[in-house]
């Protein structure tokens, strides 16, 4: 057995190479394919989604919105607001407080994110919670449970944080980052937005619209906008403030049409490596077939049996054709971390979907594997057999 795995070394590595990107290729892509519909729901929680920071422009949006949606039946909206401010801080030694960037990140432990200031009647409003936050603390949420550091400076001000009672879920476009942002309820969160511009969040339901009638409201209020504003090239960015529209199903059609591309490339490939890894499989039981021949016909000249013959070979060949699949399915469970973080950059989200994915992806492949491993032993077992008699 291990004269056999030493003389096949290189073929049942580039077995177990070409097994391994089948599996995380046809894992990975299948996973963006059918869990698009999860994302899609979570990156666009609302039909249509508004944010806006308005510092200078003064827009009544509760006003227009209503006055949009009453040819909408069924129309709706809600809306919250947080800050994304800064404050500049020296960083401490031990990392013990969080520095705030200019462009409203904070950086802890080296790490940068995205932090997100909630008044403690919005935090309540989310989770049904009836929380009170104390002057000089405040409550942090960790999306995806990396702590805080013992205090932060905001604003000039320093707070004791502490984590929130409840967490809820972070959707929208802050749930499409690869580093989750922090969620920071204050006690003076009217005070703060009085000196930093507070963005405005507005989720719109449209009912039972058809997509092309939500896609007409959608193009519809865009174009809209632009006659409450005094200024028409300062409506969705400038240096005074933004409006950023979103709609899901504009945005569905270009997640679905990337996606699809990428499991049509995934089918390809994985199609292309397996046939790679077939031809490597059958030319290597001919060409071991032909150096075993002559091995077997001295072992049944001195009395073993044909019986044995066959045993042996199956036991043999069996396991060492089966290692590189074992060994293959082992590299993707080492892999997982860095394909799933590639998954969420690509704003998958679900691990039950990809981990799903690949467990399928890895039993119809070890389906075919087997398959192809019976056909292609009948031809070693053909040349072995030609030789005994």
């Amino acid at each position: 057995m291990l004269y056999r795995m030493k003389q096949n070394a290189v073929g049942l590595a580039n077995i177990c190479i070409l097994s391994t990107m089948v599996l995380v290729i046809l894992s990975s892509t299948c996973s963006l394919w059918f869990g698009a519909e999860d994302m899609i729901h979570t990156r666009y929680p609302a039909d249509v989604l508004v944010s806006m920071e308005d510092p200078n422009h003064m827009v009544d949006m509760d006003t227009f919105l209503a006055d949009e949606l009453k040819s909408v039946p069924g129309g709706s909206y809600t809306s919250y607001e947080f800050l994304t401010g800064y404050d500049s801080a020296e960083e401490t030694e031990d990392h013990s407080s969080a520095i705030f960037m200019k462009d409203g990140t904070a950086q802890v432990d080296s790490i940068t994110r995205n932090v997100l200031f909630f008044s403690a009647e919005t935090y309540n409003r989310i989770t049904g919670e009836n929380v009170t936050v104390e002057p000089g603390t405040a409550l942090y949420m960790s999306v995806d449970g990396v702590p805080m550091p013992d205090t932060m400076t905001f604003a000039g001000t320093t707070y004791t944080l502490l984590p929130t009672p409840k967490s809820f879920n972070l959707r929208g476009r802050y749930h499409a980052y690869v580093s989750k942002p922090y969620v920071v309820v204050l006690p003076d969160y009217a005070e703060k937005s009085q000196v930093i511009t507070p963005t405005e969040y507005y989720c719109i339901s449209l009912g039972k619209l058809r997509d092309e009638e939500q896609q007409t409201f959608y193009d519809a209020i865009r174009e809209d906008v632009t006659t409450i504003m005094p200024d028409e090239e300062s409506v969705f960015w400038d240096e005074d403030g933004y409006f950023n529209f979103e709609c899901r199903v504009e945005n569905t059609k270009e997640i679905r049409s990337m996606y699809g591309s990428f499991l049509f490339m995934g089918i390809s490939l994985g199609f292309v490596f397996t046939m790679a890894a077939v031809l490597i499989i059958y030319y290597k039981q001919i060409s071991e077939g032909m150096e075993d021949k002559n091995r077997f016909a001295i072992m049944q000249q001195v009395g073993l049996s044909q019986k044995e013959v066959k045993h042996s070979i199956h036991t043999q060949i069996l396991t060492v054709f089966f290692l590189p699949l074992i060994t293959a399915g082992i590299h993707v469970m080492f892999a997982y971390p860095i394909i799933r973080a590639i998954l969420r950059a690509m704003m998958l989200s679900s691990e039950t979907v990809f981990i799903t994915c690949t467990v399928a992806s890895f039993l119809v492949f070890s389906v075919l594997y087997a398959v192809v491993y019976a056909l292609t032993a009948k031809v070693y077992y053909r040349i072995i057999s030609e030789d005994s008699k």
